[in-house]
């Protein structure tokens, strides 16, 4: 199997697992790899697309399944957020949310440095991108634990 066969067998979702010849772009169970480095996940209809980079060869990988879907959401450190939700711990969550809270803050420091208003705005675009994978997070754990980690975090949320 080549890599322009693997995004469409995966969008597809009528095997469970592909691979290309090398094995080093791959899906299972609706989770998309790279290189071991989660692409892309199902979140029940939504196609969710990592929005770190890697490697050249990963980045070919995630502009493939890109040009291959209809729509998709991309999410920073979708790696972690995979993990979050197949494991579902009040404590990987709050550090993911942190990461996110501490991410926002150096956007929001550029935001001020900058003189490009081009720049300013991907900026902006990256910080909701940030809050958006932080309410993800919470939403995998129970509503108990989910309002305990929520409480801790309500100014970044408000915002």
């Amino acid at each position: 199997m080549n890599n322009q066969d693997i995004p469409v067998l995966f969008l597809a979702r009528r095997v469970p697992f592909a691979s290309n010849g090398r094995g080093n772009f791959k899906f299972k169970n609706g989770i998309l790899t790279s290189y071991d480095n989660v692409i892309a996940v199902f979140s029940g209809d939504e196609l969710l697309v990592n929005a770190d980079t890697f490697s050249a060869t990963s980045s070919r990988h995630q502009s493939a399944i890109k040009r291959a879907a209809d729509s998709y959401t991309l999410v920073p450190d979708l790696t972690s957020l995979v993990e979050i939700m197949e494991r579902r711990d009040e404590d990987e969550v709050a550090k993911f949310i942190l990461r996110r809270k501490l991410a926002v803050s150096e956007y929001e420091r550029k935001i001020e440095a900058s003189r490009s208003e081009n720049m300013r705005v991907y900026l902006h675009e990256r910080i909701n991108m940030e809050r958006d994978a932080a309410r993800r997070a919470i939403k995998c754990l129970p509503m108990d634990k989910a309002m305990s980690v929520f409480s801790g975090h309500l100014g970044f949320f408000r915002t």
